[in-house]
């Protein structure tokens, strides 16, 4: 698994270690996009895959990136944002900080929270 360290990250190319079967160490991510991607370097702009400068222009920062599919031309990458379990539960205006804090890119999700949403302490 990717994770970019800014938006339009090249790097994401280079990387081998984008395979979904990579280990996370205990870590849980929840899908949150797919892109169909041409892998064999002919692929032109407007066709069904997304060449790899298309797909560049997607690519966030903090968001990490897995290939889930592979065919004869084409591949899948799988979008992630990290999901942190945390220990207690907070207050809305605790969340909404958290979720300012994020911009997005970790949820931060809360068993012991009364609406099961998210939480600032995390474990």
């Amino acid at each position: 698994m990717f994770q970019a360290e800014k938006d339009s990250d090249k790097n994401i190319l280079r990387d081998m270690k984008m395979f979904i079967d990579a280990d996370f160490d205990g870590l849980e991510f929840e899908q949150v996009d797919s892109h169909f991607v041409d892998s064999s370097g002919f692929g032109k702009k407007g066709e069904p895959a997304l060449t790899a400068d298309e797909f560049l222009e997607k690519v966030k920062a903090g968001r990490f990136y897995a290939i889930i599919g592979i065919g004869r031309f084409q591949i899948h990458i799988g979008e992630y944002i990290k999901i942190v379990k945390p220990d207690c539960a907070i207050t809305c205006e605790q969340q909404d900080y958290a979720e300012q804090e994020n911009s997005g890119h970790v949820i931060i999700n809360c068993t012991l929270c009364s609406d099961q949403n998210k939480c600032l302490n995390a474990s």
